[in-house]
């Protein structure tokens, strides 16, 4: 498992931001090991309640979240496994007005389709980087059926 970013609250109050990325190997008989990655390239900047999402084996993506000074961040970025590198998608999207505490799940096949889960709500957004492609999805079992 990989784990991007977070903070350290005290008291209520965030003390500290994060963009350090971990891997994590758990297991059931012994310590659970924890590595720390230096990839190459533009890391994120530090953030917690942003989406993350798996493609296969090779790719994370880290979309949103909230970053220092409560900002609201519009950003999406790419690890690359294999090459230890991170990757910067360029986004024109200011999507619904939400960018933290919200879930993004993405197509695998092109990274730029998802649903989002918005409090109660669920949306399908076409491509990322075009906010017109919006749409409300009146109950999740309609996508499955």
């Amino acid at each position: 498992m990989y784990v991007f970013g977070g903070c350290y609250t005290r008291d209520g109050s965030i003390i500290k931001y994060f963009n350090d990325l971990f891997w994590i190997k758990f297991s059931m008989t012994k310590k659970s090991e924890w590595k720390k990655i230096s990839p190459k390239g533009v890391k994120p900047e530090p953030r917690h309640s942003h989406s993350s999402s798996m493609n296969g084996s090779n790719y994370m993506v880290i979309y949103a979240g909230q970053g220092i000074k409560r900002k609201c961040l519009n950003d999406m970025f790419m690890y690359n496994l294999k090459q230890n590198s991170w990757y910067i998608f360029e986004l024109s999207l200011i999507m619904l007005g939400f960018k933290c505490n919200f879930m993004a799940i993405f197509r695998p096949r092109d990274m730029l389709t998802a649903i989002l889960c918005i409090k109660e709500n669920f949306y399908l957004l076409e491509d990322v980087r075009n906010a017109d492609l919006v749409y409300p999805i009146s109950s999740i079992y309609h996508l499955f059926n």
